[in-house]
């Protein structure tokens, strides 16, 4: 999935190039009994309710559903709510509620720590606000042009669908991995928009139960940045930051990271090593976990809310810039970076480059001292305590419930859609 996040001709076109091409395969699931068929062709003789896909992933897949005449369809994302699909929601708003959007609201990807800084943060310093609205104009712009971009994969093509941005605006409704609890003050609510972020948290049902009462040791800092990039970006710096683990003794340090070198031969009392899957809800729902350090993800970041622990992030790519400003907007972590993709000009020609934070050490050492005086864990309990709130409310929760309650009242036609 991590190409199709990335790459144009993948998310534009990829799985509708490989149905108007009509190949011939077999749709029987019995191997004995063989049923050949052009793909397209038997597609279109099959009856559909509706159509569901994560546009920012797979756009093509609603061009699919336009061929085959879906009309009642759903987005479902994975990750936050992009910044720059906004533009597609402010019709009939408040002139007032887009222009704080554009100031306030992070760009995804120009996110930066300390914006919540009461005195230079984005909500006093105006050269900041100015900043986020060009990086939200420009994110904007780059958005509709891979929409354009993408529609030049179709021109060989007999068949080519409507723009992307139609595409998208008459999508019936979007449903995103976010928390309620977990969005900007100033990010605005729309009609065809729920937040079900933690609908897999209640699946595996082991943060919605009470704490596991742990008293040895007395305190658990758990480090881990997902599958796409283990070591969270961070092998160069690996062995200082142990280094700096080492120095806060009273913590026994679990760190989820694929074998290397340094693990390999780190000998420190402190530090564990865990290898492959470890069991991060279990984990998290200890009542002796005081931290988790993470890339700060949306699936991390609805988990670290549901436990009440407090999040130290160090994000990567895609949302985690925007979630990692998230976390300490809402009081419950503290953001620092180690390197970003920024545009630099070259010559006159805009470039992407990686560039590294060079007081990442001193920045991360700073942090991680802050969050070890246990500041910041009250106000990831009384996070904890809100959701909790909203879960047992019959109106609120659990979020499957609303979840289907929603296709069905859509697809069945009792409300419509944008």
């Amino acid at each position: 999935m991590f190409k199709y996040r990335i790459n144009i001709e993948h998310s534009y076109f990829g799985i509708y190039e490989e149905i108007n091409k009509n190949v011939i395969i077999n749709i029987s699931n019995d191997v004995n009994n063989p049923n050949f068929q052009p793909i397209f062709e038997w597609l279109k003789s099959q009856d559909y309710f509706f159509g569901i896909a994560e546009f920012e992933i797979m756009a093509s897949s609603f061009a699919v559903f336009e061929a085959l005449k879906i009309e009642t369809t759903f987005d479902v994302m994975n990750t936050s709510f992009y910044t720059r699909f906004v533009q597609f929601y402010f019709n009939g708003h408040d002139r007032r509620i887009a222009k704080d959007f554009y100031k306030f609201v992070p760009e995804n990807d120009s996110a930066k720590p300390g914006d919540w800084d009461p005195v230079n943060g984005i909500l006093t310093n105006v050269e900041r606000m100015k900043e986020n609205e060009k990086k939200h104009k420009e994110s904007n712009f780059r958005l509709t042009d891979n929409f354009e971009k993408g529609l030049e994969f179709y021109k060989n093509f007999e068949y080519k669908p409507s723009k992307f941005e139609h595409l998208y605006k008459k999508i019936n409704f979007h449903f995103m991995n976010q928390h309620p609890k977990g969005k900007f003050e100033h990010f605005p609510d729309f009609r065809n928009v729920m937040y079900i972020g933690g609908i897999v948290v209640e699946e595996q049902g082991i943060l919605t139960k009470m704490k596991t009462k742990k008293k040895k040791p007395e305190c658990i800092v758990y480090v881990a940045f997902g599958t796409v990039y283990e070591d969270g970006g961070l092998k160069d710096n690996l062995l200082e930051i142990l280094n700096i683990f080492n120095g806060h003794q009273n913590c026994l340090f679990k760190i989820r990271i694929g074998k290397n070198e340094i693990t390999e031969t780190y000998k420190a009392t402190n530090i564990e090593f865990l290898e492959g899957f470890a069991p991060q809800q279990e984990i998290l729902a200890q009542t002796n976990t005081k931290l988790f350090i993470s890339h700060c993800g949306q699936n991390s970041f609805n988990e670290a809310m549901y436990a009440g622990v407090p999040l130290l992030c160090i994000p990567k790519f895609a949302d985690q810039f925007y979630l990692s400003s998230l976390a300490e907007h809402l009081g419950i972590g503290k953001f620092v970076w180690v390197s970003r993709r920024e545009k630099i000009n070259e010559n006159g020609i805009e470039v992407k480059k990686e560039i590294k934070n060079e007081n990442f050490i001193v920045d991360f050492s700073e942090a991680l001292d802050e969050m070890m005086s246990g500041k910041y864990i009250e106000k990831a309990n009384q996070m904890r305590n809100e959701i909790f709130s909203l879960y047992t409310s019959t109106s609120e929760g659990p979020f499957w419930n609303k979840f289907i309650s929603k296709i069905e009242e859509i697809a069945e036609g009792k409300v419509g859609g944008n």
